[in-house]
């Protein structure tokens, strides 16, 4: 059988399942045999066509060629949905300086403005040049990424009108490089109408060693999912709601339900805010992040089922992350 139409038999599969036959899959899958037998069949037969390296190159290397990035996520915003979408891997957007005005030409610059592609121009910036974070090359993918150092690094964007919406689905790839404390990857607004999506690192009680979105600060509307020990490098979807009865926030990493999960919450009463986003920092003063970005995705409103699985499929192939 040749790659494409392997690809096609597991494209149309995948399709066809929804989460929670994607989750019964995975764990009668995943467990440490079949965890093995999946790599060994998947490690055989990328071999046979051609590809050499670690499995993860491998299958880097697969998703490029028999996987085109055919989804691009202005789709997202095609009825003037409020959000972002910022793409590392597009250095057309990148800038040395606040300004805009110093183009990124490679590997190894500070980036100081990035133009949102979304089409609302909520591009992001950081005017200090001590706190911006630095591009870097995935050799194995061929994506870019924005590395910050856990310190001071941090982003923001203006104020950004979510006042019209009562719904949010956000996207990122990311690595964690360290579970020293919490960290933001990225939030909108603090209290009781932000948008907050975090790498949780304590090490005790329901947020340890995971991933936390929330439709709050107050720690009251939120979903967890764990164990997600550093370093780990995921491609984290959230959806979050207010003004409903069902929960508030829901959360998938690496396309599927996390092992061990957690929600709280059933939504409350009225829209989101109208704040900036800050990226790495919470208000750029609290919980750095330390580790990667490949590119971050925010819409105001709830995507599609296929738009998530296209949205999460894009990241994976930045990030060098298997989803089944």
């Amino acid at each position: 059988m040749g790659t494409q139409s392997f690809y096609e038999f597991l494209g149309g599969l995948e399709l066809a399942m929804n989460n929670r036959q994607r989750r019964w899959v995975r764990d009668r899958l995943v467990g440490e045999t079949g965890r093995e037998q999946l790599a060994n069949l998947w490690y055989r037969y990328l071999g046979e066509q051609g590809y050499t390296g670690s499995l993860t190159d491998r299958w880097a290397a697969w998703m490029r060629d028999v996987q085109p990035g055919t989804f691009n996520p202005q789709s997202l915003f095609l009825n003037g949905e409020q959000g972002w979408w910022f793409d590392n891997s597009d250095l057309s957007t990148l800038f040395q300086d606040s300004a805009g005005t110093i183009p990124v030409t490679g590997a190894g610059q500070p980036v100081g403005r990035q133009l949102d592609k979304s089409g609302n121009g909520n591009h992001r910036f950081q005017a200090a040049a001590a706190s911006r974070p630095i591009l870097r090359l995935n050799a194995a993918t061929g994506a870019y990424y924005l590395e910050t150092d856990g310190v001071d690094d941090w982003m923001q964007t203006n104020a950004i009108n979510f006042t019209g919406t009562d719904k949010v689905s956000l996207f990122s790839g990311v690595r964690k490089l360290s579970d020293a404390a919490i960290s933001v990857i990225c939030e909108l607004g603090a209290g009781a109408d932000a948008i907050s999506l975090v790498a949780s690192a304590i090490t005790s009680g329901v947020n340890r060693f995971s991933y936390y979105a929330a439709i709050d600060t107050t720690a009251t509307n939120y979903a967890v999912g764990r164990p997600y020990t550093a370093p780990t490098t995921d491609v984290v979807s959230a959806i979050l709601r207010r003004g409903s009865a069902t929960p508030s926030a829901t959360l998938q990493i690496n396309g599927i339900e996390p092992p061990d999960y957690v929600t709280a919450g059933s939504g409350v009463a009225g829209n989101f805010g109208n704040y900036p986003a800050y990226f790495f920092r919470r208000g750029g003063t609290l919980l750095p992040f330390n580790g990667h970005e490949y590119g971050n995705i925010c819409v105001g409103r709830l995507a599609a089922a296929a738009e998530i699985t296209a949205a999460e499929h894009m990241l994976a192939r930045r990030t060098g992350v298997i989803i089944l």
